[in-house]
């Protein structure tokens, strides 16, 4: 048994080194403001937290920002930054100084594009040269060119007017390079919508980011798609022992291996949650499942 763990966690070294792609599993975690200079600030004056990576000149953050992602380091192998589309020159910047931070502690970034309406209605970047379409493409090629950058997920999250057939033409209009990076992020009530995309010829091959946080669902949804990254969280929690078993009794029936928790901190941010993994002061570890079973 001892030999069988050398041998387990020497396939695990070896596989992690060259990237969180080649792993059947890992751990990740959305980060979006660090709690040292946490604000409603940017809720209050741009309808969203997010925008803190459009507006603000990180560099003058990034002593907390390391240390955050140190501690997220002795836990995660992925952080997941969630941004809005846009493309001013701090913005580009902040995301950059966000992948060398990431990747001077080991880890991979999944970038979660929420993409706003900054020319246009959201949806429009599902609408190949529409300025919509554009400015995320051209988000998608500066993320893509970062050395540290895993994935790049944009947010789906439409069941009227928008058919799910879109995602197969703007998967297809993706430049070759990009297609590797791209993924599919949907929301909860949004789970099976890439099912129909796929019905539609959209690659089984594309990764899907689906948000579940009812146990019950945890089970039912939680192996839809060949590559499937489950982000899940646990709201409430008044220590970290009672988050950790949250999280545990969530992950129990989850069936992919993949699992990103929302969210590092939410604390004082504007967004009336409370899914805060950092209380107190520290993050805990948690387990996976053993031997989730899958299937398409």
């Amino acid at each position: 048994m001892k030999g069988y763990r050398v041998s387990f966690l020497l396939t695990y070294f070896l596989l992690f080194s060259a990237g969180p792609e080649f792993l059947p599993f890992f751990k990740a975690i959305v980060y979006i403001l660090p709690p040292a200079v946490s604000s409603d600030f940017w809720t209050r004056n741009y309808g969203d937290r997010i925008y803190y990576y459009a507006k603000r000149d990180i560099s003058r953050d990034i002593a907390f920002i390391d240390q955050d992602f140190e501690r997220i380091s002795s836990i995660y192998q992925v952080v997941i930054p969630v941004v809005p589309a846009d493309d001013t020159e701090v913005y580009l910047e902040n995301l950059r100084l966000l992948n060398q931070v990431a990747g001077s502690h080991g880890l991979r970034v999944i970038y979660a594009i929420f993409p706003g309406e900054k020319y246009g209605k959201e949806q429009d970047y599902l609408t190949p040269d529409s300025p919509m379409y554009r400015l995320v493409l051209r988000d998608m090629e500066f993320l893509a060119a970062l050395p540290f950058t895993y994935k790049i997920a944009i947010w789906f999250g439409w069941k009227e007017n928008v058919s799910p057939g879109r995602l197969v033409f703007f998967s297809r209009s993706l430049p070759g390079f990009l297609k590797p990076y791209y993924a599919i992020w949907l929301d909860e009530e949004y789970v099976g919508e890439a099912r129909k995309a796929m019905d539609k010829g959209l690659s089984l091959n594309t990764t899907i980011i689906t948000e579940i946080y009812n146990y019950d669902d945890m089970a039912r949804v939680s192996a839809l798609y060949p590559d499937q990254i489950v982000i899940t969280g646990y709201s409430g929690a008044r220590n970290l022992k009672e988050w950790r078993n949250g999280i545990e009794h969530l992950l129990s029936l989850c069936r992919t291996w993949k699992v990103g928790i929302w969210i590092y901190s939410d604390r004082n941010d504007g967004s009336g949650e409370e899914f805060s993994a950092f209380i107190n002061g520290e993050l805990t570890n948690f387990y996976l499942p053993l031997i989730p079973p899958r299937g398409f």
